[in-house]
């Protein structure tokens, strides 16, 4: 499946597009096309674990019951903020 880059930029967002882009190329569900104005779907099915691991805190936000480094890589992205 071939989508123009520009539609996906306009659908979402320049900048939501550009963040998004980056994290599907690096789980390779996506690829630029030759051209570099189309993106192709690569992955048949998406799973995204962040989102999950977000879900997890939300049911328990004990710090305690979660992974380090799952911890540490979300407060990285600014994905999770610890407050006392």
């Amino acid at each position: 499946m071939t989508t123009p880059k520009a539609e996906v930029e306009t659908r979402v967002g320049e900048f939501v597009a550009k963040i998004g882009f980056a994290k599907a190329m690096k789980n390779k569900w996506v690829k630029l096309a030759e051209d570099k104005n189309s993106v192709i779907r690569i992955a048949e099915k998406v799973v995204d674990e962040e989102k999950d691991q977000l879900s997890a805190f939300v049911t328990d936000p004990s710090l305690d019951s979660h992974d380090k480094k799952v911890v540490e890589a979300l407060k990285k992205r600014k994905l999770l903020s610890i407050v006392s």
